[in-house]
């Protein structure tokens, strides 16, 4: 009686083992796909800095191109003054070339 006894003991111990390794495992699972997580995280994150820090160079850029873009525009009529002038004067000379 005393060794069965015994034995239902062992085995609820040896079953209360297994369930802890089982736990600890998934544990440790879940510990690595966690890890994982935050390495990709912190992968995109400096990813992430890097293309905030390449968009503010392309916004100075592109405040520069605006400004020259309003400079040209202000020349345009002068430019086209100037084209139409030059098409009209030249063109009687190669109506007859």
């Amino acid at each position: 009686a005393k060794l069965d006894e015994a034995q239902s003991k062992l085995r609820q111990v040896q079953d209360k083992i297994a369930k802890l390794e089982e736990d600890f495992n998934q544990a440790v699972a879940k510990q690595t796909e966690l890890q994982d997580d935050m390495n990709l995280c912190e992968v995109k994150l400096e990813r992430a800095h890097k293309l905030i820090g390449g968009l503010g160079g392309e916004k100075a850029r592109w405040g520069q191109n605006v400004l020259d873009l309003k400079a040209q525009a202000e020349l345009l009529p002068g430019d086209c003054i100037v084209a139409a002038g030059m098409v009209s004067y030249v063109g009687p000379f190669t109506a007859g070339v």
